[in-house]
C-alpha cells in the first residue's frame, strides 16, 4: 500500500511539474513572439519615419515609396497627432511666427502601428517616433529640433488625416507626396528675434514630447512652455499626403 502511495504522490508531482513548466513556458514563448513584433513594428515605423523626413532634408524630395513590414496589427496613415504650439518672439515679446496663426487648431497629425492585443502603439509624429502603452509614451526617435549656440532650428511634419485603417499579415505598400511647406528664418540683425517658445498641448504622445524636451538641457522649462533663447530661428513644415496600397485590396 505504501508503494502504491508513494508511486501515486511522485506522478502527481511529476505531473503538476509538467503543467506548470508547459504553461510557463507557452506564456514565455507567446511574450517572446510579441516583444519580436513589436521590435519589428519599431524599425519599420522608424524606417517610414526616415522616409517622410526626406522630405523636410531636401526640397528637390516631392514623392517617396516603400513597404512597411509588420506581421498583424493595424495600420492608419492619417490618425491624430499632438497639439504642438510654437510660437517665435522678439525683443519686446511680441510674435514673429506662431502656429496657431499658420495651421489654427490643427494637430501634426501621425501614422500609427497598432499591436491590438498589447495595447500598444508605435507612432510617426511630427517627425520623431513615440511608443505608447498604457496611456503614457516614450520617445524612440528623436524628432527634428536643435537648440545650440543662439540658433534654433524646428521642423515639423505634419500629415493630413487620412481616416483610413489597414489590417495585413503581408507587406503593405505607401506612397508619400508633398503636399505644402513652410518655411521661415529669423534673425537678430533683421527681425530682433529673441526666443522660440513649444507648449505640447494634448493630444497623443504628448508624454513622449514632454519628456524629449524634458531631457534636452538647451531646453529652458517654464510654467506653461519650453524656450530656447536664440539669435537665428528656422522653422521648416511640411505638409505630406499618405497613400497605403495592401495586398489585401486586390
Amino acid at each position: 500500500m505504501s508503494e502504491l502511495l508513494s508511486f501515486i504522490l511522485i506522478f502527481a508531482i511529476v505531473l503538476t511539474s509538467v503543467v506548470l513548466v508547459g504553461l510557463v513556458g507557452f506564456q514565455a514563448i507567446e511574450d517572446y513572439h510579441e516583444n519580436e513584433r513589436l521590435a519589428n513594428a519599431e524599425r519599420a515605423v522608424d524606417t517610414f519615419a526616415d522616409n517622410g523626413n526626406e522630405f523636410v532634408r531636401s526640397d528637390a524630395v516631392t514623392h517617396r515609396s516603400g513597404d512597411v513590414r509588420v506581421r498583424g496589427g493595424t495600420i492608419s496613415p492619417g490618425e491624430e497627432g499632438t497639439n504642438l504650439d510654437v510660437t517665435v518672439r522678439d525683443n519686446s515679446g511680441g510674435e514673429l511666427w506662431s502656429w496657431n496663426d499658420e495651421y489654427g487648431s490643427d494637430d501634426l497629425g501621425a501614422f500609427v502601428y497598432d499591436s491590438g492585443d498589447a495595447s500598444e502603439t508605435i507612432a510617426y509624429v511630427g517627425g520623431g517616433v513615440f511608443r505608447e502603452s498604457d496611456g503614457s509614451s516614450a520617445v524612440i526617435s528623436d524628432p527634428m529640433f536643435t537648440c545650440r549656440e543662439e540658433t534654433a532650428m524646428i521642423s515639423l511634419v505634419k500629415i493630413e488625416d487620412d481616416g483610413r485603417s489597414i489590417q495585413s499579415a503581408q507587406p503593405t505598400e505607401f506612397e508619400m507626396e508633398h503636399r505644402d511647406s513652410t518655411r521661415e528664418y529669423f534673425d537678430e540683425d533683421n527681425d530682433d528675434v529673441d526666443s522660440v517658445e513649444i507648449e505640447v498641448d494634448g493630444g497623443p504622445y504628448a508624454d513622449g514630447w514632454q519628456m524629449y524636451l524634458e531631457n534636452d538641457e538647451h531646453w529652458d522649462d517654464s510654467e506653461s512652455h519650453w524656450e530656447c533663447d536664440a539669435e537665428r530661428v528656422s522653422i521648416d513644415v511640411v505638409e505630406i499626403d499618405i497613400d497605403y496600397e495592401s495586398p489585401d485590396d486586390d
